[in-house]
């Protein structure tokens, strides 16, 4: 859902495994990138995508969300245009 601006909110559940919501973010990316508008003269529209999993990351909302915006804004100083998962932007 849209949260504000240019910012939405995915909820996955009963997601199989992160290597599984990682692969649907991965896919999500490449299709974006694949969009052509002509308004856009060439230039292809990106996004940057922050991650964070329940439990590990959070129980409720709240520490989800700002667990994933910590991510987000990782993904956004390494120049944007792809993702990061809370855990690994730590681990840095």
């Amino acid at each position: 859902g849209r949260i504000g601006g240019d910012e939405f909110v995915v909820f996955m559940r009963k997601t199989d495994s992160r290597e599984a919501a990682v692969s649907r973010i991965e896919s999500l990316i490449k299709k974006v990138e694949e969009l052509s508008f002509t308004e856009m003269n060439g230039k292809n529209i990106t996004i940057s995508v922050g991650m964070a999993f329940a439990p590990d990351h959070g129980t409720g909302y709240l520490d989800l969300y700002k667990n994933a915006d910590t991510a987000l804004y990782k993904t956004k100083q390494n120049g944007r245009d792809g993702y990061n998962i809370y855990e690994e932007e730590n681990r840095e």
